[in-house]
């Protein structure tokens, strides 16, 4: 099941760019949700063309209980945002642990 949202934000590109190359901030939404950031990395020039990965364990509490006798207590996400002219495209892989 493919998902799609969309949000506007009364920011510039620049400043919401900013946010979302930054560790802390990273951080802080794998808390938001009862997870841990397990490892961050930006390549390229942050400028012009770049990517992010974020790697995140996040617990299974909210998936249905016959999903987590699948997956277990927690499940390892991998994100990887490739930015263009600040424009994001946002493929994700999950593994369970």
């Amino acid at each position: 099941m493919a998902l799609s949202a969309t949000t506007t934000l009364p920011h510039s590109v620049d400043s919401v760019a900013a946010v979302f190359i930054n560790e802390d901030f990273q951080r802080h939404t794998s808390q938001f949700v009862g997870g841990t950031l397990e490892s961050f990395e930006v390549a390229g020039d942050v400028d012009g063309v770049f990517s992010t990965t974020s790697v995140r364990t996040l617990p299974t509490t909210r998936l249905p209980e016959i999903a987590r006798k699948f997956v277990g207590e927690k499940l390892t996400v991998t994100q990887v945002e490739s930015w263009d002219a600040r424009r994001p495209t946002v493929p994700a892989r999950a593994t369970s642990r």
